[in-house]
């Protein structure tokens, strides 16, 4: 890896950690729990006390979400 690409690393890290925060609430909690923690749909249900396929529609609205802001 390279200095720019170190670099550029750097920035999209602190991009997506600005976005998530951005996010907010379950959509940022579900997000870092199936992301960094790599916690399975049942384990993020669980935590939220609903149901996997809620879970999974979070995660996809937060996915497109963060798609828009990114490509904008």
């Amino acid at each position: 890896m390279g200095k720019h690409d170190t670099e550029n690393f750097i920035i999209e890290k602190a991009f997506l950690t600005k976005e998530l925060k951005r996010l907010g609430g379950r959509e940022e909690l579900v997000l870092n729990l199936r992301w960094i923690t790599g916690c399975t749909l049942d384990e993020v249900a669980r935590v939220l006390c609903v149901s996997r396929e809620r879970v999974r529609q979070i995660e996809e609205r937060a996915i497109v979400r963060l798609r828009r802001r990114l490509y904008v």
